[in-house]
């Protein structure tokens, strides 16, 4: 189940590379002033975040119990970070359902598509 988790927390990392240069244009922050978080692994995140899915897709992937937890745990994960972020004025998102559903190789078909919309 911890692949779950760990999957979120990696793509936000791979996530990152995309609104970092977004940051930049638009508020002038750099991964030195302001916008670490958004920089993961910097020009390793790629190798990073395929590093991972190998782990993730050897040790999750094994079997379709282990597959459904992980989908189970990312799931929870993405609410938990939900929340926390309307709990500090944020709002979530209105997401699409796609959204809810994380896309993981290591999960199967029925877990992702099973994934209710966030509460």
């Amino acid at each position: 189940a911890a692949f779950g988790s760990l999957y979120v927390l990696e793509g936000s990392a791979l996530g990152g590379q995309v609104l970092t240069p977004m940051l930049l244009a638009r508020h002038g922050l750099t991964p030195e002033r302001g916008a670490a978080y958004f920089h993961g692994f910097g020009e390793r995140t790629g190798a990073m975040w395929r590093e991972f899915r190998q782990l993730a897709d050897a040790q999750a992937g094994a079997n379709e119990t282990d597959r459904d937890a992980a989908c189970h745990a990312a799931v929870q994960t993405f609410q938990a970070l939900i929340e926390t972020f309307a709990s500090v004025g944020a709002g979530a998102p209105d997401l699409p359902v796609a959204a809810t559903a994380p896309s993981m190789s290591f999960v199967s078909t029925a877990a992702a598509t099973s994934v209710a919309t966030p509460q």
